[in-house]
């Protein structure tokens, strides 16, 4: 084999692309796909340090915490209780709003009741006095 035909059985070598042949879209193109790339793992990491931050958290101090959340939960709802005996009080139907007291039909002029109940029915009373019992005996 001759030198020449050694040249024409070799493939042609690939162009060498250096910075300067290439075009500045080219660059761009390449720089923003890099920087891409760059911005979604740093993101990845962070959810991730994130999510070990809150699973050690909920590990270790929940159970320090938890007494004082359920205590703050059973207070809200003795006070709603208590709330919806007081007079004047009447829920609307959307929850955790009451309405203006003008709204409230009066008493004036109308005989108000007679006992100390203020109206309540039986069911209102007993568990106004359940609760008020539950009160005395936590407070002993």
């Amino acid at each position: 084999m001759t030198e020449q035909e050694v040249r024409m059985s070799d493939p042609p070598k690939p162009e060498q692309r250096t910075i300067y042949s290439a075009s500045g879209w080219e660059i761009f193109g390449r720089n923003f796909l890099a920087g891409m790339a760059q911005a979604l793992g740093h993101i990845l990491i962070y959810l991730l340090f994130v999510a070990g931050v809150f699973a050690v958290a909920f590990r270790f101090l929940w159970p320090v915490v938890q007494p004082y959340v359920d205590i703050y939960k059973q207070s809200l709802e003795s006070l709603q209780m208590i709330q919806s005996f007081t007079p004047g009080y009447v829920p609307t139907e959307e929850a955790g709003t009451e309405q203006n007291m003008e709204d409230v039909p009066s008493y004036e002029g109308t005989s108000q009741p007679s006992q100390p109940t203020m109206g309540l029915n039986p069911d209102q009373l007993r568990q106004a006095q359940e609760l008020l019992q539950q009160m005395q005996q936590g407070g002993n």
